[in-house]
């Protein structure tokens, strides 16, 4: 399993050359506007069209599932006057999490996990632009890993259709790191039916096999979550009208969690390692059980056959042939 794959472009390639991966999805983009009164939600087709998506005084957000086409991808790039490095770190995935300010805009690279299957876990990765008035996202693939941000604009719970692109910020990065806890919960049960397993008599070779493929998905994550930190610590602590300073408070409660994700993934990789133990010590006392089911009966039937070998050799002179209480006597 690879951990990162580093960027290795041709040689002589200018710096932000896009690099799209044919086999992603093709983007799709939705615009939410917003403010306290109104909310609008549209699917837009051409990319051209976003500049009109803006509305004084209101919130938008635009939402970019897929990086499957390099055209529309450097036409929204246009549209919010994107540096050609960003774009690039935007679609050569995976990138490694960051923050970055620029003279317009925040950019942050995020990873959010998605389970795959029990015990197989991979992070996507996605990209935020934080604006005065604007957030723009994208994300790796099509899917509903932000959806809980469109509910919370949807039903107006807490000030996020008060307050300004800060906040929304904060609740698509909150929603990316909380992800993680649902994920390692999982991960957490996962392992205690693992334990039980390794303990129980039916377990084979397979369990090993499970609690490996668990334990590199946590390293993985932790390798991922490491960076990811450092990234919402120099977001937190850099100053910015970007951000206002009742958003700072809540952007140090996300940096808590990440600070709680990273002990969990740590506690439970070590857990995974605990499992393999006891799967092999276990494995290693139902062979000494066996080891001594065998040594008894070899314990029963060495001297027997020590007298079978002697009176199998049939010497000539063996005196106790030739009587009538050889045989019972042997």
């Amino acid at each position: 399993m690879r951990l990162f794959r580093s960027p290795q472009p041709p040689a002589a390639v200018q710096p932000g050359t896009l690099k799209v991966k044919p086999q992603l999805d093709p983007p799709r983009i939705r615009t939410l506007t917003y403010d306290q009164r109104e909310f609008q939600e549209a699917e837009i087709g051409d990319p051209r069209q976003l500049k009109d998506a803006f509305k004084p005084g209101r919130v938008t957000w635009i939402d970019v599932q897929g990086l499957g086409n390099r055209d529309v991808l450097k036409e929204i790039a246009n549209v919010f006057s994107l540096h050609p490095l960003t774009l690039a770190d935007v679609t050569d995935v995976p990138q490694r999490p960051k923050c970055e300010w620029h003279d317009d805009y925040v950019f942050v690279i995020m990873r959010a996990p998605a389970q795959r299957s029990r015990g197989n876990i991979e992070l996507e990765q996605i990209s935020l632009f934080l604006g005065k008035d604007f957030v723009l996202t994208f994300q790796e693939s099509h899917g509903a890993r932000l959806q809980p941000v469109v509910d919370l604009i949807h039903a107006q719970l807490g000030p996020i259709r008060r307050a300004g692109a800060d906040h929304l910020a904060y609740s698509i990065l909150n929603t990316i790191v909380d992800s993680y806890y649902r994920v390692l919960d999982d991960v957490g049960d996962y392992l205690d039916e693992l334990e039980d397993e390794a303990m129980a008599d039916y377990s084979g070779p397979i369990t090993l096999v499970k609690t490996n493929r668990i334990r590199s998905s946590l390293v993985h994550m932790r390798r991922v979550i490491t960076p990811q930190r450092e990234a919402l610590r120099t977001l937190v602590r850099r100053e910015s009208e970007l951000v206002g300073p009742d958003v700072e408070v809540y952007l140090r409660d996300v940096f808590e969690h990440s600070l709680q994700i990273s002990e969990l993934i740590e506690s439970y990789r070590e857990l995974a390692g605990a499992v393999n133990n006891t799967y092999l010590s276990a494995l290693s006392n139902r062979t000494n059980e066996v080891m001594k089911v065998l040594t008894i009966m070899a314990s029963v039937f060495i001297p027997l056959t020590f007298i079978a070998g002697i009176y199998g050799m049939n010497f000539e002179h063996m005196p106790e042939l030739k009587t009538e209480w050889g045989y019972p006597a042997v």
